[in-house]
């Protein structure tokens, strides 16, 4: 071999080498993607599957405009949940602006309709196409970031991003908007949803929303869950409330 040629040699092969090893890296990626998805609809399986009745007590913070020392409503509500589809509310307290209640009793309409199809909503295949967009540590937790993009225009899916542990392959957090403009007076609507155990349940227990709303400027809805109760909601079923739609019935989407 000509000096030339062993040049050209020890040119050409790192180069080879570095395509061969790139393209490997992105089907090793893409083998990833599929492994944690796959196991991420699994634990969502088990966590659905694992869930007992229960009633929870939420504290919900109403801002018009940007977050400030005192919300301008405060509004206190329980959640009873019978499992595998039915919710069920109660508006316990309300202090402040009306328009906070009002905007709470809505949400909460929203997600008891949602209870009944959980499957619309679910973080799965089905639903969504995902991408890897790299790890990143939550709350001290070692975590995969999803991409989501809805395969559907709904107002039941968000895109967005969602945060996923990487040793059990919990949903820990979920940021995005609605695939589908709740309302035409929605200009703009973020959610973030945030998960825990809650006695051997996981659970969705805190949730941010804040919306552009036309001609009222500024919304922001933070919620979060302070007691629950377990067993002594397994009693009979109440008459399910179907809940009333009108130009304001997707504002500030929480499940």
């Amino acid at each position: 071999m000509s000096r030339a040629h062993r040049q050209l040699v020890a040119v050409v092969i790192p180069v080879l080498v570095s395509i061969l090893a790139t393209a490997q890296a992105g089907n090793n990626s893409q083998d990833t993607l599929a492994i944690i998805v796959q196991k991420m609809e699994l634990a969502q399986t088990a966590g659905r599957d694992n869930v007992r009745p229960y009633t929870v007590t939420r504290d919900y913070r109403f801002f018009q405009g940007e977050e400030k020392p005192q919300p301008d409503s405060e509004v206190t509500a329980e959640i009873s949940y019978y499992p595998p589809d039915t919710k069920q509310f109660e508006i316990r307290d309300s202090r402040g602006s009306g328009r906070g209640e009002r905007v709470v009793r809505k949400v909460l309409e929203h997600e008891t309709e949602m209870a009944s199809n959980p499957q619309n909503n679910a973080l799965n295949e089905h639903n969504y196409k995902f991408s890897l967009l790299g790890e990143e540590t939550l709350d001290s937790r070692r975590c995969f970031v999803l991409g989501l993009e809805p395969r559907r225009e709904s107002k039941e899916l968000l895109k967005g991003r969602v945060w996923v542990d990487a040793k059990d392959y919990r949903i820990l957090q979920i940021v995005g908007e609605p695939a589908k403009n709740p309302s035409w007076w929605i200009k703009r609507l973020q959610v973030t949803l945030q998960f825990a155990n809650v006695e051997g349940m996981w659970l969705q227990t805190v949730s941010h929303a804040e919306a552009d709303v036309r001609m009222f400027g500024h919304h922001v809805l933070s919620a979060h869950d302070v007691s629950y109760r377990t067993g002594a909601v397994s009693a009979a079923k109440r008459t399910v409330r179907r809940p009333q739609r009108d130009i304001g019935a997707g504002i500030l989407i929480v499940r």
